[in-house]
């Protein structure tokens, strides 16, 4: 055989079709009836909710990104908490991309709220039409808009005081001591 020869190799056939054991067709009739049986209960196979009920996983995918807690997620979508676990492990990156769109749209918002108070309060504050309560209104609102964002992007939110004065080794101790006070 010399160098130039070309080397011609028969075609192998399959032994079976790989296409068979795909998904579901590699799970005995007892594993897919446990299945369906957590299905029922809420409780899914992330990959499989993905491919049955995709509104489903996607309306989690969102709720997450809105930063809604896992607990309220589960009873908006009708899911368990494994379910809501694994999709944010799965989707991590997308939820946390949805995260920032959503802050940035609030501390715009908020910034869009704050120039048109700038602009506009000197002639509100001197007609007198704006009352009191509407003023409150607007500093909830935007109080809000920039706290939830804050939230989403992980920020801080607020400043928390520790008093470390008073050290009790149980809770009856500082039962007593705010008894006193």
């Amino acid at each position: 055989m010399s160098d130039n020869e070309e080397i011609l190799i028969p075609a192998q056939t399959e032994l079976f079709d790989a296409s068979i054991f795909k998904g579901d067709a590699l799970l005995s009739e007892e594993q897919l009836k446990e299945i369906e049986n957590d299905e029922q209960r809420g409780e899914f196979i992330a990959g499989r909710l993905k491919k049955r009920r995709p509104d489903t996983y996607a309306l989690i995918c969102m709720c997450r990104a809105n930063g809604l807690s896992i607990k309220k997620t589960m009873k908006i979508a009708s899911v368990g908490f494994n379910t809501v676990v694994e999709i944010d492990r799965l989707e991590k990156d997308y939820i946390q991309k949805c995260k920032d769109v959503v802050a940035k749209e609030a501390f715009g918002i908020a910034s869009m709220i704050v120039d048109s108070m700038r602009d506009h309060l000197p002639k509100i504050l001197a007609s007198d039409a704006l009352s009191v309560e509407d003023a409150k209104g607007l500093t909830d609102i935007l109080s809000k808009l920039v706290t939830n964002a804050n939230l989403l992007t992980g920020s801080a939110t607020e400043i928390i005081g520790v008093d470390t004065s008073n050290q009790y080794t149980n809770w009856r101790d500082w039962e007593k001591e705010d008894d006193k006070k």
